[in-house]
């Protein structure tokens, strides 16, 4: 391209030299538009950094790169038409800038080859194939000594081959590039559509077969038992590391091996439920770096089950384990629903320390059981673990094992900031904390606000019960009190992640509390105070909680090392040369500065001569005048170097120089 623009230039430049003057002329124009239209982007995205508070969608971020990518671009094929000379390595910078910074926006492509089904007993099992959850599983399969449910995962591969084999990426980033997360109906609206693709999609064949034999073959492994059922459950790349996700993607239990494909596409789907959208962004994580794999296990039918915390998540009491436990399934605890049994053991000796809550649903000695396995967990993984584990007819049967987050005290982490107790009014005092930290806002009861708009931004919510669902409220809230619930919970998992105070079991706080009294939440020493604090809100965040050091931020930042900083700034200097460009807004600079020097030197020599006029004034500067028309015939021609605005016949041109040399100017 740069190459035929060349040798069009020359050309003209010996045989129609007018023609080429319109045409450089026409090229500048474009060129400033060009420059208006980069410095806008680039402007916007310094916005992202410097004024958001939040992370964006990933692929908005990305769709306007493509537009400030273009408009460079634009730039360097127009000064090509102005200037080739200056113009040739330009664009040489130009794409190795624009490759740096595609390769820091886009993650490796993603796979869409075999292996589409891994077993939890066959080696091969990574993150990058198997998600997290379904690594971690495998693993204590084969390396641990406890039961474990046989199953399988459908890996990251059949994900992406669905996407490329119903052609659905444009449709995803169309959809996603017009999401406001902080609009509700926007967040809906976006949910219901891409949930409504992955449905709607075909399982490629090779998939659906690989599914299908898989489940053929756990089903003939557990041949010994009657009524086989499935339990299908995400295993997203990004799922159980550095972010939890927790309780955002589904998990479907008893499913009939009959059922197992379009269970499979459900748990897919729910890759882009509202709070699973909302989560992700605020993780700063893009859409293709959340492929989604899906764990299929045995379901244990559950005489009791619950989550283990082999350290104290608040940071607190480090050597203990603690042990929550319902009757029946898990589900009800890690929705938020239930208040557990809680058994606590020290973590070296393995001998209960205290217990609490409702009826304990397992006897002393699995209790004990489930410490070892606890504390043995913990020395596998070499951190401390957040495990799900159920017990049906036989011994405890781990279901997952993830990194646990634990919270620097807030006292701990500087004590300079050590929280007073407020002089305040007490209203309350009770419950249990589920996440650190004190906030100050209007109390609101969830049921007389379903929209998270109706929210004051500084609301204190109210609820009965904590989905991870509510994660779409917790923008607006400075803290969260829940009438049931657990410190064990997927909600507050969230909740610790973000630095939202919250409390559970705070069970008659309704009839302590009205709505809209602006109120004091001290989850640390579960009191609530009637009024505001002057150090109104103290939280101690995890990794998802924002600011710059946040990752979508430090990813940001890197990209626009190579988009904003102008390094090039004396046209005089030897150093103005696309070599010194370091960045897109060099090299806006630069061809904007060559374009002008090129359009004033225009009819200084050869057969342009004579285009190029100095118009005659009294006023302190220099005004070159050049003639761009097609009309050779009736163009008047002088040989003097200067002209007088009344040979000028641009009708726009007078009117401007008539409001110029005004005497009231």
């Amino acid at each position: 391209m740069l190459t035929n623009n060349l040798f069009k230039r020359w050309t003209y430049k010996f045989f129609a030299p007018d023609l080429l003057q319109r045409g450089t002329y026409e090229a500048f124009r474009r060129l400033l538009e060009h420059d208006r239209r980069c410095h806008e982007l680039i402007a916007d995205f310094q916005d992202l950094f410097f004024k958001k508070q939040e992370p964006t969608e990933w692929t908005q971020v990305t769709a306007l790169y493509d537009q400030l990518s273009e408009a460079v671009g634009a730039i360097t094929k127009e000064l090509t038409l102005i200037s080739a000379r200056e113009a040739t390595d330009l664009s040489t910078y130009y794409k190795k800038f624009d490759s740096y910074i595609r390769f820091l926006l886009q993650p490796e492509s993603n796979r869409t080859d075999p292996p589409y089904i891994i077993c939890l007993g066959e080696p091969g099992m990574t993150t990058q194939l198997g998600g997290n959850k379904a690594k971690n599983l495998a693993e204590i399969y084969q390396n641990f000594d406890c039961s474990v449910p046989p199953g399988f995962a459908v890996t990251t591969n059949s994900w992406n081959s669905l996407v490329a084999y119903n052609d659905l990426r444009p449709a995803i980033n169309s959809h996603l590039r017009t999401l406001d997360p902080e609009d509700n109906q926007s967040l809906l609206d976006t949910s219901n559509a891409l949930i409504s693709l992955i449905m709607s999609a075909d399982i490629p064949p090779e998939v659906y077969q690989a599914i299908q034999d898989a489940s053929h073959d756990l089903v003939t492994g557990l041949a010994a038992k009657t009524q086989t059922r499935f339990a299908v459950r995400s295993s997203a790349i990004s799922e159980d590391g550095l972010n939890s996700f927790a309780g955002q993607y589904r998990s479907i239990l008893n499913v009939d091996p009959e059922d197992v494909h379009h269970s499979y596409l459900q748990v897919l789907a729910s890759k882009y439920t509202p709070s699973a959208l909302l989560y992700r962004i605020t993780a700063g994580i893009s859409d293709t770096e959340a492929s989604m794999a899906v764990l299929i296990i045995e379901m244990i039918k559950a005489r009791a089950a619950g989550v283990i915390y082999t350290t104290d998540p608040k940071g607190d009491k480090q050597d203990t384990l603690f042990i929550h436990s319902v009757q029946g399934g898990g589900e009800k605890l890690v929705g938020g629903k239930a208040r557990p049994h809680l058994s606590c053991f020290n973590k070296k000796e393995l001998s209960p320390v205290k217990e609490s809550g409702s009826k304990c649903p397992i006897d002393q000695e699995e209790a004990k059981k489930l410490a070892r396995l606890a504390a043995g967990l913990e020395d596998f993984f070499g951190a401390p673990q957040d495990i799900e584990w159920a017990i049906g007819d036989g011994e405890p049967v781990i279901l997952q094992s993830r990194p646990l987050k634990t919270i620097i005290p807030i006292q701990d982490a500087d004590p300079e900031n050590k929280v007073d107790k407020p002089d305040l009014p007490l209203l309350y005092h009770g419950g249990v904390t589920a996440a650190q930290g004190r906030g100050t806002g209007v109390a609101c009861f969830l049921s007389t606000s379903p929209n998270p708009q109706d929210l004051p931004p500084d609301a204190i919510l109210i609820v009965e019960n904590i989905p991870a669902s509510l994660i779409i409220f917790l923008s607006r809230c400075k803290a969260v009190i829940s009438t049931m619930g657990s410190s064990a919970s997927h909600f507050s998992t969230i909740c610790r992640e973000l630095g939202v105070p919250l409390i559970v079991e705070a069970t008659d706080i309704k009839e302590k509390i009205t709505h809209g009294e602006m109120i004091t939440v001290d989850a640390d020493s579960q009191n609530i105070y009637l009024g505001r604090t002057e150090d109104s809100s103290t939280a101690a965040g995890g990794p998802l909680s924002t600011g710059k050091n946040h990752p979508y931020f430090l990813r940001l930042q890197t990209i626009l090392e190579f988009i904003t900083p102008l390094n090039i700034l004396d046209p005089e200097a030897d150093s103005f040369v696309p070599e010194s460009c370091r960045s897109f807004h060099d090299i806006v600079r630069f061809a904007h500065e060559k374009s002008v020097q090129a359009m004033f030197a225009i009819g200084k020599s050869g057969s342009r001569r004579g285009h190029r006029k100095r118009l005659e004034t009294a006023l302190p500067f220099d005004l070159y005048l050049i003639t761009v028309d097609d009309d050779k015939e009736n163009r008047k021609t002088t040989d003097d170097d200067t002209i007088t605005i009344d040979q000028v016949e641009s009708i726009p041109f007078r009117a401007l120089w008539q409001g110029l040399t005004h005497p009231s100017i």
